[in-house]
Order: C-alpha cells, then structure tokens, then sequence
C-alpha cells in the first residue's frame, strides 16, 4: 500500500478559499498537510475541501502569541481521506507549539504523524520543550514509525548532501535539533531547496527507505522560499529468499567415536608417500567420511518468522491466516467467529512466548551472553538484501544472478597490473630467515584457542569440531604443516576464501555501497597463526616506530596520543603545524605481490619461507555466498588476504620503507598515513610538499594510488594570520579543512576538540536512546547497565585521554548522558525519590562517574607509557624530577611550564601531574596494570 502526502508552508489561506478548494478537487491526494495556515473560527472547513476528506486545525491561540506582537498568522492542518485507518493523538499536543499529531495504522505497521509550525521569534526553551515532548512520544512508542513535516524557521543550518545532520549549529535552537536528530536516530529526508539554496521544511523521519520526496504542483500560490512537496510512502521491498541448503547438526555430533577413528587412522603411512596437495585431500576426504557417517543432517532454510516464536504459535498464525481468507472468499460469519477467536490466542501466546525468551536469555546472561548480544544485534544491524540489485547497467533478481553481480564488482577492487621488475631502494638486512617447522604441541595450542564464535569457512568445517577433535587433529595438521613449509607450497583448497556482502551507505539496490568481508578455512586461519607468530618476531625490529597498525603494543590510541602530544607542545612556543591526511585507494586490495615478494626477499626472507609465501599470495581463489547461493568464483590477482593473520603483517612489510623517506614528521596505522610539519616560513611549506611528492613517486613504483579527493590538509594554530599554503598533489590542490576526523577523533584547527564532544554526545545519545527502547521488556537491572557500558561508554571514552575535556561545560555536557541513564535506571526500579542524587545512584549500582572513569584511564594510560608498553615515542616525552634537595613529598615526573590552556592539556603533561597531585603514594613501577587500576579505583 502507498500513501501519497501533500506538504506545503500555503503562508495564508484566508484570501485564497476558493482556489484552493478547485485545486483539491483535481487531485487526489491521501493525507494534506499545511502549516501557516492564518485560520480562524470565522473559516469553516467546508470552505477548503470536499467531502473527501476529514479536516483537523490547530489555529493560532492569539492570546499567547500576542505577548510576541504576533496574534496573527501561524497555525496547522491535516486533511485526511476518508478511507484511512487513522487516530487523533490530542494527548501529544504541545501547549506552546502549534502541532498536530495523527496515527495511521496500515497493515504491517503504525506510524505517527506529526505536522508543526515553529516560527522563527519562539523561544529556545519553548523549541527545546517540544523536541523533548517528541523525544518522549518516540521512546514511548518504540514499535511505530516517525514523521514529522512542518516549518522549523533555522535559516542558517547548512544541510550535509545526505541530509543527516547539521554541519553547524549557530544558536541554542540548532545545537537542540541537532541532538535531537542523534537522540530519536531520525534524519531529514527533504532536499529540495528554496530560490535562497535553504532549507526551511523538514521531513524529519526514522524510516530507512520507502519514502520519494519531490517538488509538488502547489494547490496555492508557492512561496518562494518554502516549495511544496509531494511525500510518496510505499512499503519496503521484498528481501532476497534463502535457498534450502542441507545443513550437518555439529551439536549432535557423536564426538567419541569421530576422535577414536582419527586417532586410529594411519596419518604417518599415508604422509611419506603423498605430496602435501594430495595429502590434504586425504585429510579431508578421511574428515568428511567421518563427519558423515556420525553427524546427521538437516534442511535449512531461514524463518521468516522470530526466534522466540513457537512451533505451536506458528501453527496458530497460519491457521488464522486460513480461516481469515475462507472468510474474505466466502462471507460465513462462523470463518470469521474461528478467526476472531483464533486472533485473540495468537496475541496471548504471542506475548507469552515473547516473556519467557527475554526471561530465558536473562537468565542464561552470565553463562551464555551470546544469545543476549544475537537479540541486541538483531535489533541493531539489518543486512537483508533487496531482490532486485543493479551494477552499473545490469539488473539481477535471483539468488544466483545476484551473487554473480557482487562477484563482478568485488573482482574489479584488484589490479590487474602484470609483474613488473621491482629493485628495493632501502638498505638489505643481514639477517634472514629461510624455513619454519612446528611442533605437534605448537599446533595444539593453536586449536585449542580457536575463536567458537566463528562460522565454518568453504570446507564447511566449523571451530567447535575442530577444538573438540584438537588432541587428534594436531599429528595429521603437523605433517600437513611441515609437509607445506618444506616444499615451499601454500595447499590450494586453502585458497578459496568465502566473501559476504555488508551493506554500508547509500542505496540498497546499488551492488556498489556494499563491501566485502572474507571468511577462511578453520585449518588455514590456524596455519597462518603458527607462521605468524615466529614471522612478527622476525620483522618487528625493522618495523618503523611510527607505524601504529597491528603491532603489539600499539593502537590507535597510541597513535593519538603522540600526535597530539606534538601538536600541544607546538602550541607552547606558538607555532604553527600543517598536517597532511593521505588516503591509499583500496590498499590492502592493490598490494602488488612480485613488489611485496622482492621486499620480503630483501628484508631477509628467504628459502621455502620466501617460496611458501609466493604460493600463499598468487592464484587465490574468491566467491561470493549469499542466503545459501554461491557466485562464480575469481581469482584475486593483487593484494594481501583480508581476514587473515598473515595479510596485515604482509602490508606492514609493503608499505615499511614508505615510513622512513619523510623529511617531516609521520604516523600510520595501516594505510592511513600522515605527514606534518611545524611551520615557521615558506621553506617548511616546501620541505612538505617535497614529502607529498615523495609519497606520490611511491605510489608510482609501488603500484599503489592514492585517491585525491579524500587527501586533506589541516593548519593547527592560534594565530591570527597562519601561512597558508597551497599543498598539490598531482598538479590538484589539497582541500583545506578545519575538522578533520582522524582514527575516530575529530581534530579542530584550534585543538579544542568541541566538534568532537559534538559528535560523541549525539551518537552516545542516540545509542542510550536505543538500549532504552531495547531494554523495556527487561526485568534484571545488570542487562540495561551491560547495554550501556558496552554500547554508550565505551562511545563516551573512546581515546579519552587525547580529547580529555578540561571546562566545564564539556565535562557537564558528557556526564549528563550517564545522568539520563541514571534516571532510567532508578525509575525503572521504582527508586527515583529514594535515591535522588547522581552519586548516590553512581554508589548504588556500584559505577564510578565518567570523570573518575576518564581519570583513571589517564592514569592507567601513563602507567604502560612509563613501562614501555607503549613504545620508545612515548615514554621518551616523560621527565622525572629529581629535587635538589630532599622534600617532604616528593614528586615523581617533572611538568614543564606552559603557555596556553591546549599546551596545559598535554596528555603526558596532564597525566603526570594528576599522579603528582593525587596518587604519588601508588608505585607506577613495581606492580601490575591490574593491581594498579584497582589502587587508583579505591583511591577514588
């Protein structure tokens, strides 16, 4: 069923009556709502529509908007068709706001209505109300739909291209929508734009896709700064079916009898006379004889309906779906008298079933939380795909078709350059490595450590068997190991990798907002761990230090931190600082392997490794399943193996000697590079484009591009009037930000990190407001606080201690969201009088507040910088005092002085002098981390 809505700001009706009545009549529209209406008692309804349509006002009360000099104008109406399932919700109803609200029931689902005229003299508090009252309408009614239309008069909010959000909030009135929008997860679905480029009507909205907006035929005459809309809302299209696969039950697997016939096996026999390719298909084929004659099988094929459904639930619904079309067909008031009866059961036991599994998994919380994360993630993420899909220019509607299509597109992620005579530029090493061996204990722990949260790779082989089965797999899994090593090959059937489609942004028909993610077989993923673990230790010395990205030790909030260590210490002596922001197209995809391979060959290895390597890389095999239908398979001709253990320290080894050519200052994780550089003349400027150019010759040898419209360039500084200059790359100017997001940070020209509490408070406020509506049938306390801490904190600190918040009104504004939750938490509980204030609640349910939480982070922090966790970059930045003469108390770390309040939140600097000022008394040294955040907690 489709709706078609009719939105305009008519500024007036009074005077236009009968045009507006003759221009109804032609068309045919299912809901009208206009805002401005200027009504009074004195204009009756008869007047604008026919018979038609139902009409709802809300005309101005001119004795309250009198005190403003604006009795006049304003006001809002719905005009509805007859043969809508609709409601009046007068109860939602603002007592300032000129606002209506409607539900509409259609048949899957409701969705409230709301039309709104909020004029531009209103006060902040009256806006702030009103977004607040819808906050509270939404939360209330989690299961409905949300559309607001109406005219928000903020002229000044410049829209982002996907209508999302705000990019700046000028006034009280902006900042509040702008939370709003990020609390309730609603987005402004509206992007005509007025004669001004503005947008002053909003189609505010939560509903992911189903809605076409576009530029309407007014029915009066169009003001030019508000173009009427017409709002096309259909149902959402028909996800792709699954097709019935055969499905092996592991869980009723007779496991002693599989280990006792693999145990008995002759695996020594067998692997003298095999090469390893054949040998490995012994393995399996010895496997899944087993596998079979002691597991039994089932058909599977995705429900379409819930989980928590039962089968005698499901019986019910389509027994009363029988009766309901026996009565629709044939009119017998007994059909109908048995689907009445029928409907009123399928609702109580609905219920029923719905409260014992949200019991279930409550109960099950401690032991198996896996099925409490399934329900959350169910609620979370959707990955269903359409049944119709495009790329480019071709359309599939099958399983198989569709498979095809993604196949198609992800092989076009690879280059496809041939081998090419690569000679390293950078000094070889001495040392080398040529062959690894294992041992049988060696490949035991390994499958005794494997993740049973992971799905079955192409061999269809799943982790639980594999860790149940370890102690006899681990002598057949050695010899194919030593077998493989020796002989300088990567087995092939170890190749084929399993990718599946995720939806990331965009449209859900298009095959080109979807990216791919890889599953490996159980036994290669272990293989490559072996070899990873021995092969890390090799390379890790000759790893550049500035490299953050899969290396023990490090993370990104290393890299942060040293990065904003240095701009803090800039900052001090009033110096300028110009980073670059590089971005490699595809990095990991466009790996060239004859260009890794000799890099590898030069940094030392060398042998049957170097040989096994070459195997591992080339002729790797690719397809895509999806709902039980597999693509044709394509051979990835680039790249390192994403999903991998080997694949990110490959790329580390390929972009290495990148790191140490820079005359600036660099840091990387991963792919993601940056360059900066102080700036006291033009000459600095130059040495950094030298460096750009330096990275753009790079990517000329090594095959790599870089994609220029996502290469930014930030100038950090407090100066007035800051060199600017025109960075290039490829003869095209960098673009020039002032925020720009780096490692999940948002970094400000002027390092005051304020875009960045922006953007955490509105997400973490969005989320809070999801796990409220998660958690309404939740009966236990510790699920609502295990949703928060895993979904809201850990938004709220994430790197806390770069964007550590030292005003008040930062600190404020990031604890009042664990207050809300606070408030949720002890009306729940019935305890929101008995326990009125913040640290009582915090005492109560045994949480610290977020500023001890970012405190003790801090601290725990310095504690791995001062061990050496953290690198050599770090803990050089640390001074210790050393008093001339003996004190009475001592401290620990020497803190230069400061000029500036960013240099005063130096991150080294801060933490040392919060364990100067509060915890000298806690040894940093000889302790443990655990021992040490445990001290810091009860000292707090």
């Amino acid at each position: 069923m489709a709706i078609s809505i009719y939105y305009q700001n008519i500024n007036g009706m009074k005077s236009k009556t009968t045009d507006i009545h003759n221009n109804i009549l032609c068309n045919n529209f299912d809901l009208i709502c206009l805002c401005e209406t200027w009504l009074n008692d004195s204009i009756l309804s008869s007047e604008l529509f026919d018979d038609r349509y139902l009409v709802i006002r809300r005309d101005r009360d001119a004795k309250f908007h009198k005190r403003f000099n604006k009795s006049d104008g304003g006001g809002v109406l719905f005009a509805l068709a007859k043969g809508l399932d609709f409601v009046v919700r007068n109860d939602w109803q603002s007592y300032y706001v000129e606002d209506l609200w409607i539900q509409i029931k259609l048949k899957k689902f409701t969705i409230n209505i709301c039309i709104v005229y909020l004029p531009d003299y209103l006060p902040s508090e009256m806006y702030i109300e009103f977004l607040s009252k819808c906050s509270v309408i939404f939360s209330n009614n989690p299961n409905n739909n949300n559309l607001i239309i109406g005219d928000f008069n903020l002229p000044l909010i410049n829209w982002t291209p996907d209508m999302s959000s705000p990019l700046q909030c000028h006034c009280e009135k902006s900042r509040s929508l702008y939370d709003f929008f990020h609390l309730s997860n609603l987005r402004n679905l509206n992007s005509v734009l007025n004669t001004n480029n503005r947008i002053l009507d909003l189609v505010i909205s939560d509903i992911d896709n189903g809605i076409v907006i576009n530029r309407s035929v007014p029915i009066s005459r169009e003001d030019v700064h508000h173009p009427p809309l017409e709002i096309l809302f259909t149902n959402k299209e028909n996800t792709l079916q699954n097709a019935i696969i055969e499905k092996i039950c592991f869980r009723k697997t007779k496991y002693e009898e599989c280990i006792k016939e693999i145990e008995n096996f002759e695996w020594e026999k067998h692997a003298s006379e095999l090469n390893c390719e054949d040998f490995l298909q012994l393995f399996y084929n010895t496997l899944y004889t087993i596998i079979e004659k002691y597991t039994p099988k089932t058909k599977s094929r995705k429900s379409n309906y819930p989980t928590w459904f039962s089968i005698s639930l499901i019986r019910i619904i389509k027994e009363k779906a029988k009766y309901h079309n026996r009565y629709k067909k044939f009119r017998n008031p007994r059909d109908y008298d048995c689907f009445s009866m029928l409907r009123s059961r399928v609702k109580d036991m609905m219920n029923d079933c719905f409260r014992t599994y949200i019991s279930s998994i409550e109960e099950d919380l401690l032991l198996n939380i896996k099925s409490f994360w399934r329900y959350t993630k169910n609620k979370r993420v959707t990955n269903s795909i359409p049944n119709r899909m495009y790329y480019n220019d071709r359309t599939a509607t099958t399983g198989q078709d569709i498979c095809n299509l993604f196949s198609d597109y992800f092989s076009t992620v690879y280059s496809t350059s041939a081998s090419v005579n690569y000679t390293p530029d950078f000094p070889s090493r001495h040392h080398s490595i040529s062959s690894i061996e294992f041992t049988e204990e060696q490949v035991l722990v390994k499958l005794k450590n494997l993740n049973l949260n992971k799905g079955a790779g192409p061999d269809s082989i799943p982790p639980v068997f594999v860790r149940v089965c370890a102690t006899v797999l681990a002598k057949p899994l050695t010899l194919i190991f030593n077998k493989s090593m020796s002989s300088g090959v990567f087995p092939a059937l170890w190749k084929i990798t399993k990718g599946t489609p995720i939806f990331k942004s965009g449209v859900r028909n298009n095959v080109e907002d979807y990216r791919q993610v890889c599953i490996l077989n159980c036994f290669a993923k272990v293989f490559e761990g072996l070899i990873y673990d021995q092969l890390y230790v090799f390379l890790k010395p000759i790893l550049s230090p500035s490299q953050h990205g899969f290396v023990n030790g490090r993370s990104t909030n290393s890299n942060l931190l040293v990065y904003t260590a240095f701009l803090c210490k800039s900052f001090n002596v009033n110096k300028q600082v110009d980073s670059i922001y590089t971005d490699f197209a595809k990095a990991f995809d466009r790996v060239n392997h004859s260009i890794l391979l000799s890099k590898a060959y030069h940094l030392g290895i060398h042998g049957n490794l170097h040989r096994w390597i070459t195997s591992y890389l080339m002729n790797r095999t690719q397809l895509v399943c999806l709902n039980g239908f597999d693509s044709v398979p394509f051979i990835a001709e680039s790249g390192v193996p994403q999903g991998s253990n080997l694949g990110p320290l490959l790329f580390l080894l390929f972009i290495n000697d990148l790191l140490y050519r820079f005359d600036s200052n660099c840091l990387a994780y991963a792919d993601d590079v940056k360059i900066y550089r102080p700036i006291n003349d033009i000459d600095d400027c130059e040495i950094l484009q030298k460096d750009i150019n330096t990275i753009l010759r790079w990517c000329v040898v090594n095959d790599m591009k870089l994609n220029n419209e996502k290469c930014l360039i930030i100038t950090f500084t407090k100066a007035r009037n800051p060199i600017k200059y025109t960075y290039q790359l490829q003869n095209i100017d960098i673009k020039r930000v002032n925020v720009v997001k780096d490692l999940g940070v948002l970094f400000d020209a002027g390092l005051s990190f304020r875009a960045h509490y922006d953007y955490m408070c509105s997400k973490a406020n969005r989320m809070l407001s999801f796990i409220l509506r998660l958690s309404k049938p939740f009966k236990r306390t510790e699920s609502l606080i295990i949703l928060y801490n895993s979904i809201v904190r850990t938004i709220l600190e994430y790197c806390c201690s770069v964007w550590f918040p030292i005003y008040q009104v930062h600190i404020d504004r990031i604890e009042s969201i664990q207050r809300r939750f606070m408030r949720a938490l002890v009306s729940r509980l019935g305890l929101r009088r008995k326990i009125p204030n913040y640290c009582d609640r915090l005492q109560r349910f045994n949480m610290l507040s977020l500023e001890k939480r970012r405190c003790v982070s801090d601290l725990t922090t310095l504690f791995k910088v001062a061990n050496g966790s953290f690198g050599a970059q770090l803990l050089e930045l640390i001074q210790f005092k050393v008093p001339a003469r003996s004190v009475r108390f001592p401290k620990l770390f020497h803190v230069p002085p400061v000029n500036n309040n960013v240099s005063y939140n130096n991150p080294i600097n801060r933490m040392c002098n919060t364990y100067n000022g509060i915890c000298a008394n806690v040894d940093i040294f000889n302790t443990s981390i655990t021992c040490f955040k445990n001290d810091l907690i009860k000292l707090l």
